[in-house]
């Protein structure tokens, strides 16, 4: 069964609304209260309006760096692959693209 859902970013809308979908909301720790994200504040913000889905990602240097190169490398590729470039470069920056898109399937653009 699919599921319609909407998206939120630190409060931030991702995407277009869609009346009746699920709401997921991901909280990251570029968010200011992102602190006062304990468990109280979380299961009281995930069951209120007939509930939603509540993630809190850690606070890891890792996670932080991983985004960060997947935006990166996602501009790179979007500017580079203009047409002009040989099949080879062509061929890397589709499996580049492919790549990110699997590790962000949940919110595609």
């Amino acid at each position: 069964m699919d599921f319609t859902f909407n998206r939120l970013c630190d409060l931030n809308p991702i995407g277009n609304r869609v009346d009746g979908g699920l709401l997921v909301s991901v909280v990251t720790p570029l968010n200011d209260d992102y602190e006062s994200y304990q468990n109280a504040r979380c299961i009281l913000e995930s069951s209120g309006e007939g509930g939603h889905i509540l993630i809190k990602l850690g606070n890891d240097e890792t996670l932080g760096r991983e985004i960060r190169t997947c935006i990166q490398t996602d501009k790179y590729v979007r500017h580079k692959n203009d047409g002009t470039l040989p099949e080879s470069a062509k061929r890397i920056c589709e499996i580049s693209q492919r790549t990110i898109k699997s590790a962000a399937r949940i919110w595609p653009r």
